[in-house]
């Protein structure tokens, strides 16, 4: 198998700007700023300008309000915190999802090119 050339990795923040620069909020975003430029300043400009919601890693949190979810005696007020907990967490429930399937569709092209496909 040929050596492949090291190319730099991108910053972690890179790849998060890049998925908003195509979206509508992040071109929402961009025209309230009075954002001018092409796409690859534009999503420079986002990584370094927009606050991302999620700076760490959620699954800790989302552990704590599952906890409390449980030991909730109401059922209303116990549905009530978990549609809140869906709608909040929707984008990044998507984006995990997205990242999950092309890491399989990558696993699977991987296979296929070692057998030779």
């Amino acid at each position: 198998m040929p050596a492949q050339a090291s190319l730099p990795r991108p910053r972690h923040h890179g790849r998060r700007s890049a998925r908003l620069a195509f979206s509508e909020e992040g071109r929402a975003f961009g025209r309230k700023h009075a954002f001018i430029g092409n796409m690859r300043e534009f999503n420079e400009w986002l990584a370094s300008n927009y606050n991302l919601k999620y700076r760490r890693d959620p699954v800790p949190r989302w552990k704590e309000r599952a906890k409390k979810l449980r030991a909730e005696s109401n059922p209303h007020a116990a549905l009530r915190n978990y549609h809140n907990f869906m709608t909040e967490t929707v984008s990044i429930r998507e984006a995990l999802m997205e990242s999950a399937a092309a890491c399989g569709a990558e696993i699977d092209a991987a296979i296929q090119r070692a057998r030779g496909n």
